[in-house]
């Protein structure tokens, strides 16, 4: 159930600031891939993990429930989502551009 949310555990950078070998470089720069895929689309694959977990925990059982309890899963669910759409805000994964919102203007009138 912890592989369900390894794609945004991905998203998120190393603590630290300094890179001190070229593999801790190329897993930050992984990083904002992994972001971008679950922030396009209006964010359809966190939408998914999301549903998936849901569903995991519905269909499981009580052994599936008990399991997310202990290990902590649904916390860890709500932390990561949290800072990956801090993280996407911060990088500006939110902002549309000006033919957008210029659109989405006209709709609203």
């Amino acid at each position: 159930i912890n592989c369900v949310i390894l794609p945004l555990r991905l998203a998120l950078p190393r603590a630290g600031n300094v890179e001190v070998n070229e593999s801790q470089y190329a897993i930050h720069l992984e990083s904002f891939s992994h972001l971008n895929d679950l922030l396009s689309n209006r964010g359809q694959l966190t939408s998914l993990i999301i549903i998936f977990m849901a569903e995991c925990l519905l269909c499981g059982g009580s052994s599936m429930r008990d399991e997310a309890l202990q290990t902590g899963v649904i916390h860890s669910l709500v932390n990561l989502i949290r800072k990956v759409l801090i993280r996407g805000a911060r990088l500006g994964a939110f902002e549309m551009n000006d033919d957008e919102n210029h659109s989405n203007s006209r709709q609203n009138r």
